[in-house]
């Protein structure tokens, strides 16, 4: 049978062309229409669940059996249409498409088939002791309150990205072969089950429990499929009358409340842009444990959030930067990975980098283009050069994937450096018709699967160019340009004239096709002026610009939009024109790290060096953005004696009275290098401040200044209500700063303090139990917390919770007693056959003799 007469007869079954193409290219037998996981048992002592899944699905090619993806599952049956029995062929184990059903004949093309297949589980998702803050594993996580951990929340979440869901219900993988599904489970009365699609109806019964039914009306990869259970309220918002809502713990609403303000405003946002509405009925977003930062993309509208998102008001107006990010991409992923969908992991950059960049886009219109590129564009920046700079050369959209979750995971391309590569494209063919193009793209491929080609097709229909070129270079290929470019005025022509010449080498050990020559569009900036040049494919580009004077500064990559390398040699008073008058933050900050290379130079003189600190000192008392006068107050810290002149105190003290978070408590920060008893009213002052970011740098400031005043106020801040501990990790540090033991009881206490909310990250800037070993270690005094985190230790191994284990082996680690040396001996006993935790058990021995050793 033709593959057109295959799709002719697919049509009158609702399948899309491009479904179809899609899964018979991929080899797929089947196309799955629909699933009906139905869970009735939940073993939270086993970590394991018991359900059926009952499988919807038309036959692509004649077949007398179906293969399907199964991790480690137990298939206790298997029946056609809920009666005939079928045999089936499975090791128990979890290779690709390793569950063979056997169905009772040959079944021809367009046939459908319907079979329920009753299992449970058995793999458990645990924890990685290697990353404390949070992992994600594959299937079900199940959590506890333990007597090591009696705060943990009962919860279950699931990760299906990659190809994880296999390991909580028998399915196809496939990332093309999208899927409506159905969810219908039962959970103890007083918890709260989250999955997919529309809440179709919740049923308590007259044994406690409740049976809740899920149910998405619009196909969606299977990776995408989700379950969550734990003791939840809602927090309701509405944006065109769609419920969006953010679950949180009962106890923390008013802060959910607080962190979430801005949901819907995204929604609007994102509609607008897009060009089309939110596509679904509803959306939630999901506060769990244990997940890492910043997550994954959402899940099919509801997406799995860490619940270190939720904060109090005054924690997260000062982190809006941070997890407002996280918050919309996740939601931006309903646009890109859930409406429009990856035809195969290859091209998954697609959606993994529009949803970041239209992330990008909402936080540099609601917090400023200077916050989107000090933010956003340098980490992305930073870490597709540091991947480069590693070795890591391949290109954006590979053709063959050895190995799923290293490519995912393994570097920044998918994500960082795809969102750059779109950056680049909106300059090239401008915002307006990049915008449009974006709405065309998502208006025509809605409900369908994607691939690089067909964003391409878009792209081109819109700008009506030719892009070829364009996607070869940046997404098909590998390279990275490196530019050394040159400058010449010709005063009695007045013109200028700049050269690019490309300087990058090929990798000759590389089997990817490369970039020889870069070409495209190009933004300069000549004192404030933009220009623009276009680069060809050549070696060597020159440019002349009537300019009637020779220009004070030129920046030749403005807004950082080329992922590129550049040289260029300027002067000192070049630098300083740029650092004091650039449009381009980004430009600006180049500029202060040169201008402080020059400063730090032995053969600057002293005339030089007094005009970049006059330089530096107006722009840190200008009204410039708050981040970039950060850096320069702590450029100056580095630069100059202590204790600072007049100047320089002026200038700090001035921010300190009249700036606020951030920028006051890096200005307090600064000013605290000092170590000057003097400033110790200050800064005892600054403990009463509304933003915990100001009163931990105050209560760091004020432990150095050794003043006979800050044990008191440091005691005192101790009881200071914060949200999960931030005045005791701000006390505690200014203790260890202060070297006053009568600060030993008080860490004490407070390792011993098991009970009161804290963040749950393995990191020294967020765990108060890290912060009060840390600070008895300081005083020599960590055997006095050692049975305290021994006996936890012991409690976490016999409830076998890994997480727990390595939390407290971390603390015998910092506590640095020398009877830790037979904790790691048992560690050593237990997890002998585990490589990955025996990885962490070797991490933290280093650690803890490294300790040792002080």
């Amino acid at each position: 049978m033709s593959k057109f007469f295959t799709f002719l007869l697919l049509l009158s079954f609702g399948v899309s062309k491009a479904q179809t193409t899609n899964l018979i290219a991929s080899g797929n037998e089947v196309d799955v229409m629909h699933t009906v996981l139905n869970l009735y048992d939940f073993n939270w002592q086993k970590k394991q669940v018991k359900g059926s899944a009952t499988i919807n699905l038309v036959v692509l090619r004649p077949t007398d059996s179906i293969r399907l993806d199964a991790g480690f599952l137990t298939i206790n049956s298997i029946k056609l249409n809920n009666n005939l029995p079928l045999q089936f062929t499975y090791d128990g184990g979890d290779k690709p498409l390793g569950l063979i059903v056997h169905l009772n004949k040959i079944y021809s093309v367009n046939s459908e088939i319907t079979f329920m297949i009753d299992y449970h589980t058995n793999y458990i998702n645990e924890s990685d002791p290697n990353n404390l803050g949070g992992s994600y594993g594959k299937g079900i996580r199940f959590f506890q309150p333990t007597k090591s951990n009696p705060v943990k929340r009962k919860q279950l979440w699931s990760n299906g990205e990659p190809e994880g869901n296999k390991y909580w219900y028998p399915c196809i993988e496939s990332l093309n072969d999208l899927r409506t599904t159905e969810l219908i489970a039962t959970v103890e009365g007083n918890l709260t089950l989250l999955s997919n699609g529309k809440l179709i109806e919740t049923k308590p019964s007259s044994n406690g429990t409740k049976t809740y039914h899920y149910k998405s009306e619009t196909a969606y990869p299977n990776y995408l499929t989700t379950i969550i259970v734990g003791e939840y309220v809602s927090v309701l918002g509405l944006h065109n009358q769609i419920p969006f809502n953010t679950f949180c713990y009962p106890d923390e609403k008013e802060a959910a409340i607080a962190s979430s303000n801005r949901l819907v405003d995204m929604a609007a946002y994102f509609s607008e842009y897009i060009g089309t509405a939110y596509p679904y009925p509803n959306y939630s977003q999901v506060m769990v444990q244990d997940y890492p930062f910043p997550g994954l993309t959402g899940q099919h509208t509801v997406s799995t959030i860490s619940d270190n998102f939720i904060d109090d008001e005054r924690t997260h107006n000062d982190f809006l930067y941070l997890w407002d990010g996280v918050e919309s991409e996740a939601l931006a992923a309903q646009w890109f990975g859930n409406l429009v969908a990856s035809e195969n992991w290859n091209h998954v950059w697609l959606t993994k980098a529009l949803a970041h960049f239209i992330e990008g886009k909402y936080a540099a219109q609601k917090n400023g283009n200077d916050e989107y590129l000090m933010w956003y564009q340098s980490f992305d920046m930073r870490a597709t050069l540091g991947d480069w700079s590693a070795g890591i050369h391949h290109p954006v959209a590979v053709e063959k994937i050895e190995d799923l979750n290293s490519f995912l995971t393994g570097d920044n391309y998918l994500r960082s450096r795809g969102t750059l590569v779109l950056r680049l494209l909106e300059m090239e063919i401008g915002a307006e018709t990049f915008k449009k193009s974006i709405q065309y793209f998502v208006n025509h491929y809605s409900n369908k699967t994607v691939t690089t080609k067909d964003f391409q097709n878009a792209i081109e229909l819109v700008s009506k160019r030719n892009m070829n070129w364009f996607f070869d270079q940046w997404i098909y290929k590998m390279g990275q340009p490196k530019f050394v470019v040159t400058q010449n005025y010709d005063d009695t022509k007045k013109l200028l004239l700049l050269k690019f010449v490309q300087t990058q080498q090929e990798d000759s050990g590389s089997a990817y096709q490369q970039v020889n020559y870069f070409r495209g569009k190009l933004q300069l900036e000549i004192d404030g002026n933009l220009h623009s040049v276009d680069l060809k494919a050549i070696s060597e580009n020159s440019f002349t610009i009537p300019l009637p004077q020779k220009p004070a500064f030129i920046n030749v990559n403005y807004e950082n939009t080329w992922v590129a390398e550049i040289e260029m040699q300027k002067s000192l008073q070049e630098y300083l024109h740029q650092f004091e008058n650039s449009k381009d933050i980004l430009a600006r900050i180049n500029a202060l790290n040169e201008l402080a290379n020059i400063y730090k130079d032995s053969t600057s003189s002293l005339s030089n060096k007094e005009v970049i600190y006059q330089s530096m000192l107006k722009v840190a008392d200008s009204k410039a953005y708050w981040r970039f006068r950060i850096n320069v107050l702590s450029t100056l810290n580095t630069l100059l004696p202590k204790p600072f002149d007049v100047r320089m105190k002026t200038v700090l003290l001035k921010i300190i009275q009249t700036e606020k978070a951030w920028l006051k408590a890096n200005a307090i920060s600064v000013l605290g290098a000092e170590n000057n008893a003097g400033n110790a009213e200050l800064f005892i002052h600054q403990l009463n401040d509304s933003s915990d970011r100001v009163i931990f740098n105050a209560a760091v400031a004020l432990g150095k200044t050794k003043s006979d005043k800050a044990f008191e106020a440091l005691q005192k801040l101790v009881s200071k209500p914060s949200w999960k501990g931030q005045s005791k990790m701000a006390a505690l540090t200014g203790f260890q700063l202060l070297g006053d033991e009568r600060a030993v009881p008080i860490a004490l206490d407070i390792l011993k303090d098991n009970q009161s909310p804290r963040w749950f990250l393995g990191a020294s800037g967020w765990d108060y139990p890290v912060y009060a070993a840390t600070t008895l270690a300081s005083f020599n005094k960590g055997h006095l917390g050692y049975e305290i985190i021994l006996e936890r230790l012991n409690q976490a191994l016999l409830h076998e919770d890994i997480n727990d284990v390595f939390s407290n082996t971390l603390l015998i680690s910092i506590l640095a007693d020398s009877r830790g040396t037979e904790v790691f001996e048992i560690l050593k006993a237990k997890y002998k056959n585990d490589k990955n935790a025996m990885n962490a058990v070797n991490m933290y021995e280093e650690q803890f003799k490294s300790t040792l050793k002080k």
